[in-house]
């Protein structure tokens, strides 16, 4: 290799590593973007990685400015307008209907439809009226970020269609394209199975399937990616090679070459059927790029084919290094790549085999990373369905997507009836899946080091050092508070209520948050992927304060894992002391239903501080529990009914006395929680006021033999910025 072609290795690398860097940090790219260029303007000559690396960071932050910038500020609570868009692809389910579309200024919208009387189809034009919100995320330690999510993939707002307006109609209609003709073959309500893995679709999938999908840790699985691309150019180059020796008995030479031609446009044609989705794209790119270097005369590496691809993408596409799927593709690739090098001195199956470790270790490392969910038994089903759906089920799919469109629909029933199955054996045995140890947030790095270590196989005492990190990583318990003292983290729900109560041995979750029409809920969202983050695989006790949705919505996802639950009927007053803290529980006298019959719940650390959760009491209950004559005095506060001006009287908030006082509300939340006069009561007593809504999840410390204090709040970037 000349030095001229390592030194544009170098900086290609160094450039994608900039851009990739720079997707993932977010509101940090934008704010140091500038002094990185004045630190990396005289290393030019010196030092090209270095102004590689500067380059690609400053490319991301460019790309994050202009989708923050042309993206519905988070600080607009809604916007009405009549648009002009075509649709680019519709989930329709009874009467609901979601749509993404475009407009004629490029800007992409998610749009809901409720109740919903029209016939949307991919490729139609219409004129709607529409109300746009911006796209909010629920901040929480290692959560998920939704609006950077929907950012990165395009999509610049969301909102729902006015459905009683007159100036909603169709004014193109888009014709039965190749897309349109797919989507009636696989109808998301009789395939959804095969409806997610072929094209992408998880919408149709019921709620237990999702569930299934993500404890198991298979949801990859599920997506449009570069296995899919991949296994169906295999498919075809393979059928083509065949018939091409059969019937047209000519050189292999170019039976290769017209197998090549078959597989490019089969990627191309999935991507198109996929509505151009980025990933789909990906993984053509790809796919185009290996084929070319690998069979182009003279010597090529697939090397450069992985790092021409990752170099397009980081250019055309920077912000894609912030989703999951793209990190997985590459980094599966690579490891692929590097698992066949040099296969021609050992045997195909060894290759193989070696490859499909490297890939899975590869894998591991970044579901890891991005705070997935990850488990010993995920890694023992990965390692079984992997295989299985690569070289069974998915080219099964595609022939029997072939044979349905010649008429015979068998085929599809048959493939999804088998991933039924495998789904239903996977959730009857969750029991099972469970068992096995998590990867919590205490070890993540030490899980990222094993399994890196794990990646040079041929130094055995490396490999088995790697196993030790692992097997300690695994074993180590998650950090908890001394005894005496506890730790609450009161979790952003939206417009809920979802909180954490940890001692040095126990947990308790008071409330769940809200679920939802599809099934899900802010348990399976964010609770169940936080309790996890933190290692706790069981709770000692289930709390809901009063049966609303916004607090009870997630209790049947989350019950399993409860030794016991406490619901409004059986609010007993009880008082109890786990790992030195005491525990009270009890409801406003002559009050046992709706918001005024909330199960209240006090914590006391061993130095005497409080918290008091209040459930959605309003006044007249506030009156009875002053009339009481209970110990009301706490240091922190959980506002009753999120802030609502019918709650918090004068009389209440002198009697808590708190010096701290925290709100769960949602942006903008429609019900106008935390009112302003609440708010003024709060300040006229110089209490400090924090709201998940503009902070995040709050976390506050209850040392044993110190003051409670606020240990972090997780404010969103975008308020940094703002």
């Amino acid at each position: 290799m000349s030095n001229k072609a390592f030194s544009l290795r170098v900086v290609s690398l160094g450039f994608v590593l900039g851009v990739a860097s720079g997707a993932l940090t977010f509101g940090l790219v934008l704010l140091l973007a500038p002094f990185c260029w004045l630190v990396s303007i005289p290393l030019v000559q010196t030092r090209p990685l270095v102004v590689s690396l500067t380059l690609g960071w400053s490319w991301s932050a460019i790309a994050w400015f202009c989708v923050e910038h042309d993206a519905l500020s988070i600080s607009v609570r809604q916007v009405e307008a009549t648009i002009i868009a075509e649709i680019d692809a519709v989930f329709r389910k009874d009467n609901f209907s979601r749509i993404n579309l475009q407009t004629d200024n490029g800007k992409q919208y998610q749009v809901n439809c409720y109740q919903c009387p029209y016939e949307f189809s991919v490729g139609d034009r219409w004129q709607l009226d529409v109300r746009l919100k911006p796209i909010v995320s629920f901040h929480n330690p290692q959560g998920f970020d939704y609006r950077n999510w929907m950012l990165a993939q395009g999509f610049h707002g969301k909102g729902y269609i006015s459905t009683k307006s007159l100036a909603n109609k169709r004014s193109v209609a888009g014709g039965d394209s190749m897309q349109v003709t797919l989507r009636r073959l696989l109808p998301g309500q009789d395939f959804p199975l095969l409806n997610a893995l072929v094209l992408g679709d998880r919408d149709y999938l019921d709620a237990w399937q999702k569930r299934t999908l993500f404890d198991a840790g298979i949801s990859h699985l599920f997506v449009v990616s570069g296995l899919h691309v991949g296994m169906l150019a295999l498919f075809l180059m393979g059928l083509t090679a065949l018939l091409s020796r059969v019937f047209l008995l000519i050189g292999g030479y170019s039976y290769r070459w017209i197998g090549i031609a078959v597989a490019v446009l089969a990627g191309v044609s999935y991507a198109w059927i996929s509505g151009f989705a980025v990933p789909a794209l990906r993984a053509a790119m790809m796919l185009m790029l290996a084929l070319v270097f690998w069979y182009w005369p003279g010597k090529r590496s697939p090397l450069d084919a992985w790092l021409c691809a990752a170099v397009l993408v980081a250019i055309f596409y920077p912000l894609q290094f912030y989703l999951l799927g793209t990190w997985l593709s590459f980094s599966i690739v690579l490891a692929l790549i590097i698992g066949f090098a040099g296969s021609g001195t050992v045997s195909f199956w060894r290759a193989l085999i070696r490859s499909q470790k490297l890939a899975f270790l590869a894998g591991a490392i970044v579901l890891v990373f991005f705070n997935q969910y990850v488990s010993v038994s995920g890694v023992l089903i990965n390692l079984i369905l992997i295989p299985i759906f690569s070289f069974v089920i998915l080219p099964c799919s595609f022939l029997a997507l072939l044979a349905a469109s010649l008429g015979n629909i068998q085929g599809i029933i048959y493939v999804e009836e088998a991933m039924h199955w495998v789904l239903y054996c996977l959730h009857v045995n969750r029991e099972w899946v469970d068992w096995w140890p998590n990867i919590h947030a205490d070890n993540k790095w030490l899980m990222i080091v094993a399994l890196s270590l794990l990646l040079f196989p041929r130094v055995f005492h490396l490999r088995c050092f790697a196993a030790a990190v692992m097997v300690v990583a695994l074993s180590m318990p998650a950090s908890s508070p001394d005894q005496g003292g506890f730790k609450l983290t009161m979790l952003d729900v939206g417009q809920g209520s979802s909180a954490l109560v940890q001692t040095k041995d126990h947990a308790v979750l008071i409330d769940t948050g809200a679920s939802f029409a599809n099934g899900m809920s802010m348990a399976d969202y964010v609770v169940l992927p936080f309790l996890r983050q933190r290692g706790i695989d069981q709770l000692d006790r289930l709390h809901i304060t009063h049966e609303d949705n916004d607090h009870n919505g997630g209790v049947s996802h989350i019950k399993r894992r409860s030794d016991q639950v406490v619901r409004q009927q059986s609010c007993a007053a009880e008082e109890w002391v786990w790992d030195g803290v005491s525990f009270q529980q009890f409801q406003s006298p002559n009050h046992k239903q709706g918001n005024d019959g909330s199960c209240l719940l006090s914590v006391k650390a061993a130095g005497g501080d409080r918290l008091l959760f209040t459930g959605d009491i309003e006044e007249s209950a506030e009156r009875a529990l002053l009339a009481s004559g209970v110990n009301l005095k706490a240091e922190v506060l959980m506002v009753p009914h999120h802030g609502s001006k019918t709650s918090s009287s004068d009389e209440f908030i002198a009697r808590v006395s708190p010096s701290i006082a925290l709100i769960s509300a949602g942006v903008h939340s429609r019900y106008g929680h935390p009112h302003a006069e609440v708010l003024q009561r709060f300040a006229q007593e110089n209490i400090k006021v924090l709201n998940t809504g503009s902070h995040g999840a709050i976390e506050v410390d209850f040392p044993p033999r110190q003051a409670a204090h606020i240990v972090s709040t997780y404010r969103p970037y975008h308020r940094i910025i703002e």
